[in-house]
């Protein structure tokens, strides 16, 4: 039996199909709220081969939809849950908004960027109606977005990151820059780099906040990392905002919520062949030469690709290094290690 958690946002809807037995993603699918009810063609699985359908931040006017499209299943709404991981302070990068404990900023993955006339940069989306999303989906955007940022960091690994047969294109991406670049008259590559240290001091002051208004120490707190891009953020923000470390849930597109209740359905799952302590060496998906900026120099750096449905619990993955899965991928950074948890969450100590 498989599990399909389904959940649904303010702009799309996210739908995740999970082998219970082998306790990973066996499909992924997104799309936007106005196409969500013709999602129910592309999940290509028996009725009788699904278990649960879970939803998540769903609005109530959608559960009448769900209905219609799993008539013959069992609808679980999963209640906000405490995160296992205390104290913490979530941080959610989504298609077009982030969220830092229910504080609500326009910069999103899918959010267009602008320069403004004092040197920083804006974010949003001008025209919803026009919009084609970031260009390195190859569906006619040609706006810069934070995805087209870490495209051409070499963050995003191409061939797994939307919905299986789906590859991003990073010269769109370039392309995207280039013309953003010449406007303000900087390098490319200074572009991106000023966009990304600007989006990281935003949401490190953010989560500064969020911890005086809670009252709670910076060093005992844990930053959780959720949505597509928020694993790519975290560490660094964590190491600025002085917290203790950084925790990664097995499918942190889906959310804090969707992902406890995920664990319980895979918790008796059978590990998959060469057992629970295969090393992490095996795991290694591809070896590369990435153009990155650490600190102030521009260097090559050797970059190690894995995939998540690959590690294993108690493997360690240090860094420079991607970590790609299906709707998210996890940075990590040099100098930093990131742990595998008996969930497959993942946990990086912050020094």
């Amino acid at each position: 039996m498989n599990v399909l958690a389904v959940d649904v946002g303010d702009k799309t809807v996210k739908l995740c199909l999970l082998d219970r037995r082998e306790g990973k993603v066996i499909r992924q699918y997104r799309q936007p709220i106005t196409e969500f009810l013709s999602v129910r063609s592309i999940v290509d699985s028996q009725a009788d081969e699904i278990d649960t359908v879970v939803y998540g931040t769903v609005k109530e006017n959608r559960e009448k939809e769900l209905q219609l499209l799993f008539f013959d299943l069992k609808l679980i709404k999963v209640e906000k849950a405490a995160v296992n991981v205390k104290p913490s302070v979530t941080l959610d990068i989504g298609a077009q908004k982030t969220s830092i404990d229910r504080r609500r900023l326009a910069i999103g993955g899918e959010a267009t960027i602008r320069a403004r006339p004092d040197g920083s940069f804006g974010f949003g989306i001008e025209n919803r109606r026009e919009f084609q999303g970031p260009a390195c989906y190859g569906l006619g955007g040609e706006s810069l977005t934070l995805v087209d940022v870490h495209m051409l960091l070499g963050r995003l690994y191409p061939y797994d990151f939307l919905e299986y047969n789906h590859f991003l294109q990073p010269k769109q991406s370039y392309q995207a820059t280039l013309t953003l670049a010449h406007e303000i008259g900087i390098n490319p590559y200074d572009l991106v780099q000023r966009v990304l240290e600007q989006v990281n001091h935003l949401l490190t002051e953010e989560v500064k906040s969020a911890l005086k208004e809670r009252n709670i120490q910076a060093g005992e707190t844990n930053l959780v990392a959720l949505g597509g891009l928020g694993p790519l953020h975290a560490i660094q923000i964590a190491e600025s905002a002085g917290l203790a470390g950084v925790f990664i849930p097995p499918y942190p597109q889906l959310g804090v919520e969707i992902n406890q209740f995920i664990s319980k359905h895979l918790k008796n799952a059978d590990p998959q062949d060469g057992g629970w302590h295969r090393p992490a060496s095996l795991a290694l998906l591809k070896r590369l030469e990435g153009l990155f900026r650490f600190e102030e120099k521009l260097e090559h750096v050797e970059l190690s690709f894995y995939r998540r449905d690959k590690l294993f619990p108690h493997a360690i993955v240090y860094g420079p290094c991607v970590i790609t899965q299906l709707g998210s991928t996890v940075f990590i950074p040099p100098y930093c290690q990131a742990i595998v948890e008996e969930d497959r969450s993942l946990r990086i100590e912050v020094s």
